[in-house]
């Protein structure tokens, strides 16, 4: 089991706030990026009326952890 983490999650709001959302998008990033790759993205969805959330887990941006291919 793993111990309790902090995890920084990026929050874009659409213009008239969560209220007026057209719906939710979790984003998650790719291997080796950080959601600051994809700002063009995750503003242009926000733009568009979605609430966007856009974790970035410490594991994801460390190439020292070995991972495992299936």
């Amino acid at each position: 089991m793993l111990g309790a983490m902090t995890v920084p999650v990026p929050v874009l709001t659409p213009q008239g706030g969560v209220r007026t959302a057209k719906g939710s998008v979790l984003f998650m990033h790719g291997f080796t990026q950080s959601p600051k790759a994809y700002t063009k993205l995750l503003q242009g969805l926000a733009d568009a009326g979605f609430f966007v959330l856009a974790p970035s887990p410490p594991w994801s941006l460390n190439l020292n952890i070995p991972y495992q291919r299936f």
